[in-house]
């Protein structure tokens, strides 16, 4: 919560944790991690929403450059796990 209040809306922000770079964006008051994964390139994924659900458990889903939902994008384990120590939410 704290990350998500400090960042202004759409304003570019590098962090780096546990040896990674993570560039993240906050729209509409939700924070988006960059996909750099070349994997992800062919399915058009450029974003990574990373958040609990109502079971508190973390979850990530997939968008395209204009943040629309990339619903064949292939699942993988939570690769920004460590963002989730940020107190994002």
């Amino acid at each position: 919560r704290e990350l998500r209040a400090a960042l202004d809306e759409l304003k570019p922000l590098v962090l780096f944790l546990n040896n990674h770079f993570f560039t993240v964006v906050k729209r509409l008051g939700v924070l988006y991690v960059l996909v750099s994964d070349a994997g992800y390139r062919s399915h058009g994924v450029v974003w990574e929403k990373v958040a609990k659900n109502v079971q508190h458990q973390w979850y990530s889903s997939f968008y395209d450059a204009h943040f629309e939902p990339v619903r064949d994008a292939p699942r993988l384990a939570l690769r920004h796990v460590p963002l989730a120590n940020v107190t994002m939410g």
